[in-house]
């Protein structure tokens, strides 16, 4: 699911929401951890994102995200909630 509450204009602030699933429980070749799931449900991402064309050669992009473990992390034993947050400045020549 996603918003984007301010189309247009100089600035765009979209919010996401991403319900994280596995397309199945076998997922060998992967980390050991994670190569026999008990479930699915690998969690829930809610990621916010600033986009700024501050001029015709600048572009700000700050993005953070917080994220929930779902049952198939948990079962592994990450249990605590991770955040994220990115900031990049693009310049054109």
């Amino acid at each position: 699911m996603s918003s984007n509450p301010c189309r247009g204009g100089l600035f765009q602030r979209p919010v996401s929401w991403h319900q994280l699933q596995a397309d199945e429980l076998n997922n060998l070749g992967a980390n050991p951890a994670l190569s026999r799931l008990a479930s699915r449900d690998i969690g829930d991402e809610y990621t916010a994102t600033l986009r700024w064309g501050i001029d015709r050669n600048r572009y700000l992009q700050v993005v953070a995200s917080h994220a929930l473990p779902g049952k198939a992390l948990r079962d592994i034993g990450a249990d605590e909630p991770w955040s994220t947050f990115q900031a990049s400045l693009y310049v054109s020549f």
